[in-house]
Formats: C-alpha cells, sequence, structure tokens
C-alpha cells in the first residue's frame, strides 16, 4: 500500500512512471487502487523472468520495496547488482546488510509515508545524488560475488 500511495503523492509529475512487477495476492487489491485513484503512472507488470527483469532494472531509476515483512528480499540484490539504488523497509532482511541510507539508498519504516515521500525526493529530484549513489550500490553489490561468498563459507566452516 505505500507503493501506491507514494505513486498517488507524485501523480502530477509526468515523467515519473512507477512498475508493480509480480503476481502476488495483493494484485486485484493494486488494481482496484489504481482504478478508484485514476492512477495514470502505475504499470502492473505481472510475473517477469530474469531476463526480462534485468531489462526492467537497466530502464529503472530505482528500486522501491514496500514490503510489511520480507526475511531477506533477494530482489535487492537482483536490483543492486543492476546498479540501482534501493529504497526499503527496514522490516526486510537484506536492508540491514545491503542498504546504507544515503549512499545505496534508504530504509524507512513501513507505514512512515512522510519519510518514503521526502527519501523518494532526495533521490529522484537529486541528479548528482542519483548517480552517485548508483556508482556506490555498484561497489557494495560487487562484495557478494560467489567467490566471495564461498570465502567466507570456507573460512566459517574451517577456521
Amino acid at each position: 500500500e505505500d507503493f501506491l500511495k507514494l505513486a498517488t503523492n507524485f501523480k502530477k509529475y509526468k515523467k515519473l512512471h512507477f512498475m508493480i512487477i509480480g503476481d502476488g495476492y495483493l494484485k486485484s487489491y493494486c488494481k482496484n487502487f489504481i482504478k478508484e485513484n485514476r492512477l495514470n503512472n502505475v504499470t502492473i507488470m505481472g510475473f517477469q523472468n530474469q531476463k526480462m527483469l534485468r531489462e526492467i532494472y537497466n530502464i529503472s531509476d530505482l528500486l522501491i520495496l514496500t514490503s510489511k515483512y520480507e526475511t531477506w528480499g533477494l530482489v535487492v540484490n537482483e536490483a543492486m547488482a543492476c546498479g540501482l539504488p534501493v529504497i526499503s523497509t527496514e522490516q526486510c532482511g537484506s536492508s540491514r546488510d545491503l542498504i546504507s541510507n544515503g549512499i545505496t539508498g534508504y530504509t524507512y519504516s513501513f507505514g512512515d509515508m512522510k519519510r518514503l515521500n521526502n527519501i523518494f525526493k532526495k533521490i529522484i529530484f537529486n541528479p548528482k545524488r542519483h548517480k552517485k549513489m548508483k556508482k556506490n550500490v555498484l561497489l557494495k553489490i560487487s562484495k557478494f560475488s560467489p567467490q566471495n561468498t564461498m570465502k567466507s563459507i570456507e573460512r566459517i566452516l574451517y577456521d
């Protein structure tokens, strides 16, 4: 719901467009919300395979993950691997490891629309900050390569 409220708050900006990816149980709720609020700035893309996801990430400016709870949230890793800054709820497990506020993205508490709106503006309306964050994201995510993961597992097992 935070995502749709954010899209509603920025619907007067014609150059901004929001995409919802996936076919979860909230899809019909989202369709109804979009229709009732006459949101022309939101598209529901449905399920996308990995190849298509990469293309979507490459044409996007950032990932916004507004989940009430995610054990990890692999979508954060995927988006960051494509250089996207991330706005995520603090309730997403990966946010603690991957998101450094102001550096690779921002976190907010689920339901805190004031903070979400402010964070969104900080990134979207500041191209210089956005560009720097994209560089920081690629640097951060490079540390989570398969090779580094294997080295970490070996240290845990054998040290």
